[in-house]
């Protein structure tokens, strides 16, 4: 559970306070972690569906528009990773201090 929550806060740990953070435990065992959601301050509700179309609209709009950002930084990361790695492959192990 521990770990769980780690990463849930590490991938929100970017997020802007007024964003809304939605995660999907419908299937899970409330009774296992209640307390864990709760010091998340978490509202467990299923999303969408409690809401009037306006505010759906809006949360959408505002949920596609938070996807393109992510792919655009995860892209711009991959492309960085890629290219360190290329880097330290083209080094010499003796400019690693690997064994040669």
């Amino acid at each position: 559970m521990r770990w769980a929550i780690d990463c849930f806060r590490l991938t929100v740990a970017p997020a802007r306070p007024e964003t809304q953070i939605h995660t999907h435990m419908c299937y899970s065992e409330f009774a296992s972690m209640i307390e864990e959601i709760a010091r998340l301050d978490a509202n467990p509700d299923c999303g969408l569906k409690t809401r009037a179309w306006p505010e759906t609209r809006a949360a959408l709009t505002n949920l596609v528009a938070a996807a393109g950002r992510r792919r655009r930084t995860a892209e711009i990361l991959a492309t960085a990773v890629t290219a360190s790695r290329a880097a330290i492959t083209a080094l010499h192990p003796s400019q690693i201090g690997a064994p040669a």
